[in-house]
């Protein structure tokens, strides 16, 4: 299992823009980047690539942000909002982005949600979640590509689809390696031809705002 993070509202500029705008067209372009996604691992799962099963989490709130390490150094983000994205991912469902109240309060109106219930979580109790629905917010979303109908959108031209596509790949390929390797030390040759080769990656997304509003 493979997890990434990634954030909007960090950037100085993302920060002009949510002082400014608000944070739900942030939000906004990262929900597209999200559906985008989702459909390049389905187009993986129509390949030889193997099965990539994706669950996403976004929670929405302040960041701490900074550079660490000196031998290696990385910026990363840190605090309850990046941890709170990890755990709705964690605990979301597989093909699903999964969201609490405090992102729910600034998605984009063309954005469609359904409620999911209540779920325990670490340090915070019974919290509400949402589903994103990704058919009727693809259809209703303002880009072009993303109204087009699910089996007409083309995703191998875009820069994120080629990205997430190229990582499914390579995460196959050191599935069947791995699976090869077990076969070889087991003296059996039917292990990789009957295990289904299955590539999990997960997004836990941050969303980041500086105003005093709820969550962002």
């Amino acid at each position: 299992v493979e997890e990434y993070v990634c954030a909007v509202g960090v950037t100085p500029h993302d920060a002009e823009v949510d002082e400014q705008q608000g944070h739900t067209d942030l939000l906004g372009r990262l929900i597209e980047v999200a559906l985008e996604i989702f459909d390049a691992a389905q187009t993986c799962n129509h390949t030889a690539y193997g099965e990539a099963v994706l669950k996403m989490g976004i929670h929405t709130g302040p960041v701490v942000a900074g550079v660490i390490g000196q031998k290696l150094p990385r910026f990363r983000l840190f605090g309850d909002t990046v941890n709170t994205a990890a755990r709705m991912m964690q605990q979301g469902t597989p093909r699903q982005l999964q969201f609490g109240e405090e992102t729910n309060y600034h998605v984009p109106h063309w954005v469609v949600v359904r409620e999911n219930g209540l779920i325990p979580m670490k340090g915070k109790g019974e919290v509400m979640t949402y589903l994103l629905d990704r058919e009727k917010t693809a259809a209703a979303c303002p880009r072009s590509w993303c109204s087009q109908k699910a089996e007409d959108r083309s995703t191998s031209n875009r820069p994120v689809s080629r990205s997430v596509i190229s990582l499914l790949q390579d995460a196959h390929s050191a599935t069947a390696e791995a699976l090869q390797s077990f076969s070889e030390a087991e003296g059996s040759s039917s292990v990789s031809a009957t295990r289904i080769l299955r590539a999990a990656t997960s997004w836990s997304v941050a969303t980041s705002s500086n105003r005093g509003c709820p969550s962002a």
